[in-house]
């Protein structure tokens, strides 16, 4: 199995991290899978590597005729047959030319960008999902959409059956605004958790591989009058998740991790295309959807966070209700129903192993 995705300080990394959980899931099935990137980033390729997986490299323009064809390639030299494909630069001529090679083709979607649709599966494993995001698909197109299929990586997975106590009072707080966060709007929340009026905070502050801002945060880290402290590139989420009260964290694929612990927070969205999930996920009651970051000044951030850890948010929100209903949103066995599409004669073995 090769995976196409890309990430870097502009697009971040979740489009590899989430494929990783299917890397994982593919593995336990007894399936070797290959990272294909056109964008260098160190960190994560030796997270990718130190997770047993290979990775390889092109220099083809992302997304192109000739990112396409040499995909294709590489796919065909390494004896893969199947093409993980995660991406808003992958259109739908990408895809054709992928299935014109022969490949069977994974194309893993948020919103309908491609427009048209060549792909085996498509996968949107959003709140918003929807078929008609997929009227131009071939007829043998198979599409998965919801949160059914979310998928989590394997660290997760031994903690589908845990409970989660709710504090009285909140005083553990997670901060993660994704794998870059290129307007740095974790200082911004810094310097809210700063000015905060509670007391006897303890912070974590989780700065991605490929934060560019890494300094800045440190710095006011040290600073604050708040314990808070800065962790880079962490590999366990999941205990980091369970440690905390809340959180605080951008629109990105954390917030089905945090849906699945049943960890209440508030999202402060980084990019256009997360308003909508983060919307969504409000009006359900699961996560406080706080506003788009330019619209977020560092004394209203410290208000919200206030209010959350007092349970005092507006529009009924109450940690322990935001926790119950994460819990039944994400089962964490998404990833599970994704490989039986994928490899339905292993499935069973599957379950059975990851279980």
């Amino acid at each position: 199995m090769i995976i196409r995705a890309d990430a870097s300080v502009e697009i971040g990394t979740g489009h590899v991290m989430r494929c990783m959980a299917l890397a994982q899931a593919r593995k336990v099935a007894g399936e070797t899978a290959t990272f294909l990137m056109a964008m260098p980033s160190p960190s994560l390729a030796e997270r990718l590597q130190n997770s047993g997986f290979t990775v390889l490299y092109h220099h083809e323009p992302p997304g192109s005729a000739a990112d396409a064809a040499a995909t294709a390639r590489i796919t065909k030299e390494t004896g893969n047959d199947w093409i993980i494909v995660d991406g808003y630069h992958f259109s739908g001529d990408y895809q054709q030319r992928i299935k014109a090679a022969g490949l069977k083709l994974f194309f893993i979607d948020d919103f309908g960008h491609a427009k048209t649709y060549f792909a085996d599966i498509v996968l949107n494993q959003n709140l918003s999902a929807s078929d008609t995001y997929y009227q131009q698909k071939q007829d043998n197109t198979q599409l998965l959409l919801g949160c059914q299929y979310t998928m989590l990586r394997e660290e997760f997975w031994p903690w589908r059956e845990g409970e989660r106590i709710i504090a009285p009072r909140a005083k553990r707080i997670l901060v993660t605004m994704g794998g870059s966060d290129p307007d740095n709007v974790t200082l911004k929340v810094i310097q809210a958790l700063s000015i905060s009026q509670l007391k006897d905070l303890e912070v974590i502050v989780i700065a991605g591989g490929s934060n560019p801002h890494l300094d800045s945060l440190k710095i006011a880290s040290q600073s604050s009058s708040t314990a808070i402290e800065i962790i880079e590139n962490t590999g366990g989420m999941p205990e980091l998740m369970a440690w905390a009260d809340v959180s605080i964290t951008a629109g990105g694929g954390t917030i089905w991790e945090m849906a699945f612990m049943g960890l209440p927070g508030i999202i402060i969205t980084i990019e256009d295309h997360q308003i909508e999930t983060a919307r969504r996920l409000h009006e359900r009651g699961i996560l406080y959807y706080h506003g788009f970051h330019r619209d977020c000044d560092v004394a209203n951030i410290s208000s919200a966070i206030e209010a959350l850890c007092r349970d005092q948010l507006p529009g009924g929100f109450t940690r322990t209700s935001m926790s119950k209903q994460g819990r039944n949103l994400i089962d964490g066995y998404g990833v599970e129903r994704v490989i039986r599409h994928m490899l339905p004669v292993q499935a069973t073995q599957f379950r059975r192993t990851i279980l």
